[in-house]
């Protein structure tokens, strides 16, 4: 999954956060005016009940008949109890109520049933009212304030914990949403960052190009006239001392005009030569241009270990030359050994998929751990005289041959290990300009 994919699927889950927000934000409110509702509810009860009781009272102690708000206060008693008891099943736009307040709503129902039946009773007789049947009432219409004092400090209780728990909801929610949030920042910044660095590359490339067009032209042919010389001075010096150091020149000028050919490559990117070619042949050239110090024991593999591959030989060339003046220049002057090691990861493993491995392992100082993951990257070097191109090349032509090379410590060795198969098979898209067989 690429960053862009990975933006998208945060975005994705930041919306659904929100959303999710949103909604807790929208129970809550339910919940809070849904409750509500039962509380006043409850609380209305209890102030009817109270007011019948003054009444009651008043109509005793003043002798006169009981007013006619006290029939519309049983009304509202027997309605609002009506609507607590549909709420069992979630009724009239009303939440719930809860399983544990059940009990005491059937106690309020029963209660507010005996007290409108004697209130109805009282106030159809046309008896006057006694102080018994005041106290009577009194009696059950205490028991009905009390109930509803109970319903409505549970019911109080209940909403506090639920508006806790959509509270601490909320908290998670908002954690996450920063949390998404800061990850779909850092990749933005990534993206930004890594679009910036190519085209700071691309722009540097294009320098680099035009640069060595020009060096190219300039350097050919002084390094011609250069290898023309040697050649007419090893003719005319047949089997003297001086044929060694003329073969040391012409080894000399033939790797400047590789490194010039090389750098133009990389620019480039020249298509395949595909041959079949011992994997120890491609190794004995590149050994051959390479100026070994005595200082430094080189370990190559015997003919049994010989693999045939098919890749383009020339390109390899560079590859093996490159990792092993590499390794030279890391060991530099001190005691040093580098090893070659040919792997056929088929019959080591038996899993018949055609893969060679390469190692290249010196005795140089290791790489430190910050520089490992930019070994192959672009322009990037530790040398004073390193262009930071040849790592690169070498990995690109690797990825050409459908392989890939890898750099690690270990044991005490810098290696470097290349992994490619023994036939290249490459599609129409990829072949087109890439690959040409011989």
């Amino acid at each position: 999954m690429n960053a862009l994919h990975k933006i998208l699927s945060l975005i994705f889950v930041q919306a659904i956060l929100i959303i999710s927000s949103f909604l807790v934000v929208a129970h809550i409110e339910l919940q809070h005016s849904s409750h509500g509702k039962l509380i006043d509810i409850t609380g209305k009860n209890r102030l009817l009940t109270s007011t019948v009781q003054l009444e009651m009272y008043r109509t005793l102690f003043h002798e006169s008949e009981i007013h006619t708000h006290v029939e519309t206060a049983i009304e509202e008693l027997e309605h609002n109890t009506e609507l607590l008891y549909s709420s069992i099943m979630g009724g009239n736009g009303i939440t719930p109520l809860p399983q544990e307040l059940h009990s005491e709503l059937d106690e309020m129902v029963v209660a507010v049933d005996q007290y409108t039946t004697v209130l109805t009773e009282m106030i159809n007789s046309k008896n006057s009212l006694t102080y018994d049947n005041v106290e009577s009432v009194h009696t059950l219409g205490n028991k009905i304030i009390e109930i509803a004092n109970n319903m409505n400090e549970q019911l109080s209780t209940y909403l506090n914990d639920i508006t806790t728990h959509n509270s601490l909801l909320l908290i998670l929610l908002g954690i996450a949403n920063i949390t998404v949030l800061t990850f779909i920042t850092f990749l933005v910044w990534r993206i930004t960052r890594s679009y910036v660095d190519k085209t700071v590359q691309t722009e540097r490339f294009e320098v680099l190009g035009k640069f060595s067009a020009t060096m190219a032209h300039n350097i050919r042919n002084p390094l011609g006239s250069l290898l023309n010389s040697v050649e007419l001075i090893k003719k005319s010096n047949l089997d003297t001392p001086l044929n060694k150091e003329t073969a040391r020149m012409e080894r000399s000028i033939k790797r400047i005009s590789h490194q010039i050919e090389s750098i133009l490559t990389f620019v480039n990117n020249t298509p395949l030569n595909l041959h079949s070619v011992m994997l120890l042949d491609i190794l004995h050239n590149a050994v051959d241009m390479l100026t070994l110090p005595k200082n430094i024991d080189l370990h190559i593999p015997d003919d049994d270990q010989n693999i045939n591959v098919e890749c383009d030989n020339k390109k390899m060339e560079f590859v093996f030359y490159n990792l092993l003046n590499n390794a030279v220049q890391a060991i530099g002057h001190n005691q040093g050994r580098i090893v070659v090691r040919i792997r056929d990861e088929d019959v080591e493993t038996g899993n018949k998929n055609g893969t060679v491995i390469l190692e290249f392992a010196n005795s140089g100082p290791s790489i430190p751990s910050h520089v490992l993951p930019h070994m192959f990257d672009p322009l990037f070097t530790t040398k004073k005289e390193g262009t930071g191109l040849g790592l690169t090349y070498c990995k690109n032509i690797v990825k050409l041959h459908k392989g890939r090379i890898t750099t690690s410590n270990q044991n005490g060795l810098v290696l470097f290990s290349i992994y490619i198969p023994k036939t290249q098979t490459f599609s129409s898209t990829d072949a087109r300009g890439v690959v040409r067989r011989v």
